[in-house]
């Protein structure tokens, strides 16, 4: 059973609309949510690094676009 994924399907909106409705259960949700800010917070971790150096890109420039 893929727990994260039976979680998803069942999130539904609070009646405001600015949240999940706290009566379902979302700890892996929550977990997920967390995992991927914290991965892709990291500019490294992203793959568009290894898909520009595939096609003979310059990592220089790469890191010059990054830091403007």
């Amino acid at each position: 059973v893929n727990y994260l994924a039976e979680q998803l399907s069942m999130l539904i909106w609070n009646e405001k609309q600015d949240g999940y409705d706290p009566i379902v259960p979302n700890d892996d949700c929550d977990a997920y949510t967390y995992s991927c800010r914290f991965w892709y917070q990291n500019i490294e971790n992203i793959a568009w690094f290894d898909i520009l150096k595939a096609n003979c890109v310059s990592q220089k420039r790469v890191y010059d676009i990054i830091k403007r």
